[in-house]
């Protein structure tokens, strides 16, 4: 028991006039408490039949026993905690419904409780396009009830973004396609589309594709996801060799996951993956390697309004080329949004801290970079890469809501992102440094309307290179247009 209930139920006892063992206070007896509580309750008989029952009542539904009950008999207060009987769920397709009503169902039996509850409604709400709320109805004045959940769900959803590659000019440009379908096939289900496309120059393309499949597996919270990778380049940067040649690169995935805890304010799930990948070059052998990889990812929202989350990631993989080189990583990642109310009611922070630590002869897609988009802004996309490194970024920024329908908010922010990359000595190239520190700095703004349009800009600098002394610290400017649906 946490010391706020212990302290809860000494106030309670006060309250009730309980007095030292040495008065012989006369107690009402309780019959049927909850194990958790036994010994902990205690009512003075110096409180009438009916206030004493109104209090236990109320002492119950704070311990997380919605459904309590009690009636008097004999000198006695009888403590019914309620059971569940019946499920229905209202304004879900049939197949959703259906898998809505197995989770509603793990509620039937006696005393249900309010983690009970929370816990079912994560699963539901978890499923994709859904949006759902209950309503726990009495059936008889025996503690009878029925769970209905009233729900309201979309089936699709996406996004089409527009962006410039971010540089000091505007000669690299960008746009994302992504898609989703829900309960496409049974209940729960989610199948995703994202196609890609840049260019950088007249010569340079660049085009993604993937698509995947999840579905639940069992009304447990398992599930399983396939996925299809395809990236081909015309040009694309390889960390090893320092070259630019043809690049494709085909990869497929199978992970099965498990939510071993999901309420409205808490999330924690484990993956197992399993993914093999052919990349193509013009400058080395085809190389196929294959990785396992086992993940726990935990998120927390606090009563205050805070967003706590981290994430771990252990990977073995091999390569099945000639030299037949194994390779592994442990990865780490936290991330923190918290409320600043000493500066304004609608100011946050955003603290996120990732890290790697890898061995020698990873393959390029197993080694730590940033995009330039969201870390190490000011710097270019994979400029770094390392088998072993941390990524720092610090955020701050307050949103402003605007008079009128055309707009939702915009948000002026202000960053800090810092990276440091390592790499075996035999592995060093100039991409890959032996050992290098990043630090850059700006400001950005993201402005959304009411439509489903969205624009995120910002401007930085980078304010330290170990690896180059003399670098130019001209601003990079960077622009995103997108529209969700």
């Amino acid at each position: 028991m946490s010391s706020k209930i212990t302290w809860f139920y000494l106030a309670t006892s006060m309250a009730f006039g309980l007095q030292s063992e040495a008065t012989a206070q006369v107690l009402w007896e309780i019959d049927n408490l909850p194990d958790a509580l036994l010994g902990k309750i205690e009512i003075s008989k110096d409180m009438d039949s009916y206030n004493a029952a109104n209090s236990l009542v109320h002492i119950l539904e704070n311990s997380g026993y919605p459904l309590a009950t009690v009636f008097i008999k004999n000198d006695l207060l009888i403590v019914n905690l309620g059971r569940i009987d019946e499920v229905e769920v209202r304004g879900l397709d049939e197949v959703t419904a259906a898998l809505a009503e197995r989770y509603l169902r793990l509620l039937l039996g006696p005393s249900p409780t309010i983690d009970d509850v929370d816990y079912v409604m994560g699963l539901i709400n978890n499923i994709p396009g859904l949006n759902a709320g209950i309503q726990l109805e009495r059936l008889s004045n025996e503690g009878s009830y029925a769970a209905i959940l009233s729900a309201s769900q979309i089936f699709q959803s996406g996004s089409l973004s527009f962006h410039n590659i971010p540089t000091t000019d505007f000669s690299g440009h960008a746009a994302v396609l992504h898609q989703e379908y829900y309960s496409f096939i049974r209940g729960g289900d989610i199948l995703r589309f994202e196609l890609a496309g840049s260019d950088q120059d007249a010569e340079n393309h660049t085009l993604f594709g993937q698509v995947s499949y999840q579905s639940p597996v069992i009304s447990n919270g398992t599930f399983a996801e396939v996925r299809l990778t395809h990236f081909d380049a015309g040009s694309d940067f390889s960390f090893r060799s320092q070259n630019d040649g043809e690049t494709t690169s085909s990869a497929a995935a199978f992970m099965i996951g498990h939510q071993f805890e999901r309420t409205i304010g808490k999330a924690q799930t484990g993956y197992l993956e399993f993914d093999y990948r052919v990349d193509d070059d013009s400058q080395t052998d085809q190389r196929k390697n294959g990785v396992a990889r086992l993940s726990w990812f935990h998120k927390r929202e606090t009563d205050h309004g805070d967003t706590f989350s981290y994430g771990l990631t252990s990977s073995y993989g091999r390569s099945f080329a000639d030299d037949n080189d194994s390779f592994g990583s442990l990865r780490g990642g936290l991330g923190l949004i918290t409320w600043l109310p000493m500066v304004s009611d609608q100011a946050e922070m955003l603290l996120e801290l990732s890290g790697q630590i890898g061995s020698k002869d990873m393959p390029s897609f197993e080694l730590l970079s940033f995009g330039g988009q969201n870390k190490q802004r000011g710097f270019a996309p994979f400029e770094y890469a390392g088998s072993s490194g941390v990524n720092l970024t610090i955020e701050g920024g307050q949103t402003l809501h605007l008079e009128g329908n055309a707009f939702n908010g915009i948000t002026p922010y202000i960053f800090l992102d810092g990276s440091y990359l390592s790499n075996p000595s035999n592995e060093v190239s100039s991409g890959r440094p032996d050992d290098v520190q990043l630090l850059s700095a700006g400001l950005g703004t993201k402005l959304s309307f009411a439509n489903g349009l969205s624009l995120n800009s910002w401007l930085a600098a980078p304010v330290f290179d170990s690896e180059n002394s003399n670098r130019s610290v001209d601003p990079v400017f960077y622009i995103q247009a997108q529209i969700s649906w």
